[in-house]
Parts: structure tokens; C-alpha cells; sequence
């Protein structure tokens, strides 16, 4: 899920994870070609207690727009991850999202 400028991983390989993860995204995402950025993360349990994540790493490979009357909204985005969590385990993979308006405040 995609709010604002931050990216939430809630599972992994089709399974829950323990803690969402949320980095913050590079800006702006229309000009990240495909580079890597290092990019701050959390992990956030569900009663909002975060910690840092040891290093995250986001490539942007795609990003769609959804036209509304003569303005583009973005609409999907997708990419690689790869992540080191503040216990060591590594996560890596690619990843589809949608924008989603913030339902909640998140850590940072």
C-alpha cells in the first residue's frame, strides 16, 4: 500500500508479516528512473510502537497515472525491495501498490 510518500509492506511471499514496514519513498518518484535509493524504514507494530530498520533499499521500475478531467493522479506503482530488519532477517523481492489515502498516522 502506497500513502503520500511512504510505502507500507504488510506481507511477504503471499504471508502476514509479524510488523508492517514502512519506508519512506525518494521524491520525486516520476524522475527515479531505475536507480536503488537507500531509503529510511520502520517497523511498526500494531499499537504503534516502531523501531528502525537496519538498511532499505527501493528501486521504482513502473509508475500508472489515472486521468481526472485534465489532471494525472498516480494510480500503481511497482518495483524491487530489499530490506534488513533490526533482528537481521533480510527481505527482498518486487512489490505492487496502490496509492491509498492515509487512514492513519504512521510512525517516523
Amino acid at each position: 500500500m502506497l500513502t503520500a510518500n511512504h510505502f507500507h509492506l504488510e506481507s511477504f511471499d503471499h504471508r502476514a508479516i509479524r510488523k508492517t514496514i514502512i519506508l519512506k519513498l525518494p521524491g520525486p518518484l516520476e524522475e527515479a528512473g531505475n536507480d536503488w535509493f537507500e531509503v529510511p524504514g520502520m517497523e511498526c507494530s500494531g499499537d504503534e510502537q516502531c523501531v528502525p530498520v537496519l538498511q532499505a533499499k527501493i528501486q521504482i521500475a513502473r509508475i500508472s497515472h489515472r486521468w481526472w478531467g485534465r489532471w494525472a493522479q498516480r494510480h500503481e506503482m511497482s518495483g524491487e525491495y530489499s530490506i534488513r530488519l533490526s533482528d537481521g532477517m533480510e527481505l527482498q523481492g518486487s512489490f505492487e501498490a496502490k496509492f491509498r489515502k492515509p487512514t492513519k498516522l504512521t510512525c517516523e
